[in-house]
């Protein structure tokens, strides 16, 4: 049960974030982040908080901090996960796994975790086009073509980059 007002209570924040103007652009992703790493899942782990929560945990290799203090390792997490027999699923949430390449627009907890802006809209899964050699990235809702999303191009990883910084280097 109380995995459930868990899961209950996220998704709440996730609605607020929605009425908020959500798919937001990269500059307000950007605006919005604390930090922005460009990074490898080295791990996926849930685990229980001490109220009983289930919780998953993401180990980053940082390949470049994009926003925030330099770091070659960090930690998000996120409500939810699957730990034994049990499951907490929080809807629109973004997947995380292990040898996957990132982009991540974050806020930061008071433990200094970080938490994907927009209920997951902050993740972008940078990958290299094998046809042309471009690496790429897209998000929940930005650089998924024109079946879905607010935008209707792939973005290179250093357009999203560029916009993400203002075009400053």
């Amino acid at each position: 049960m109380y995995c459930l007002v868990a899961a209950c209570a996220v998704f709440a924040v996730a609605r607020a974030g929605a009425s908020q103007g959500l798919p937001w652009s990269v500059e307000q992703l950007a605006a919005r982040a604390q930090r922005v790493i460009h990074g490898r899942v080295a791990s996926v782990t849930c685990l229980k908080d001490g109220r009983g929560a289930i919780y998953t945990r993401i180990e980053l290799d940082v390949i470049e901090v994009w926003k925030g203090p330099a770091t070659n390792h960090f930690v998000i997490v996120q409500s939810g996960g699957i730990l034994g027999d049990e499951r907490v699923q929080v809807v629109g949430q973004a997947e995380y796994h292990p040898g996957e390449e990132i982009v991540d627009f974050l806020a930061v907890n008071t433990r200094g975790e970080g938490a994907s802006l927009g209920a997951g809209a902050g993740k972008f899964t940078v990958w290299r086009d094998g046809r042309t050699g471009v690496t790429r990235a897209a998000s929940l809702y930005l650089g998924r073509g024109s079946s879905g999303g607010a935008e209707s191009s792939v973005i290179t990883i250093d357009d999203l980059r560029s916009r993400m910084t203002g075009g400053q280097k």
